[in-house]
This record gives C-alpha cells, structure tokens and sequence, in this order.
C-alpha cells in the first residue's frame, strides 16, 4: 500500500487526475524528469511547475515553484523556464 492509494482524491477541474494509478504513474515520470507540471489541475485557468531544490549531497531540501495565469502565458511558455 502506498500514499496515493489511500488519498481522497477530488475532481477540481476538469484537467486534474482522480484515479490512484494515474497520479502514481505520473509520480514517477515527476521524479525522473525532476520537475512537475501542474496544468490547470487545481485551479482552472493556472498553469505552473515545481522543480526539487538539492543541498551538496544530492538531498531535496526545498522546492521551487512557478505559477502562472492562462491568460497571461500558457503551459508551452511556461515549461520554457525550465533549464537544462
């Protein structure tokens, strides 16, 4: 059993996922590529993306994240801030 299978997961927006096995497959994309997209899942109308802050020994300590209203720049745009 893990985390995820036990949250209530709520319908916010149409974009957002609410079947345990969807989030976690995207869980693991998340911490493969080192940054997650929130693409008007939570608020309709929002995009953004957070990337993991590590210390010297590779260990998250932070996250940083960037949100942005639809109107003003869309996902495309938003995922450009993203360095590699």
């Amino acid at each position: 059993m893990n985390l995820i299978s036990v949250l209530a997961l709520e319908k916010f927006t149409e974009n957002i996922l609410t079947q345990a096995d969807q989030l976690l497959e995207v869980t693991v994309e998340i911490r493969q590529k080192k940054v997650g997209v929130d693409n008007e899942e939570f608020i309709e109308g929002m995009v953004g993306i957070a990337v993991p802050v590590n210390d010297d020994k590779n260990y998250m300590v932070a996250a940083m994240v960037f949100h942005a209203p639809t109107v003003r720049m869309d996902l495309d745009i938003v995922l450009t801030y993203i360095s590699t």
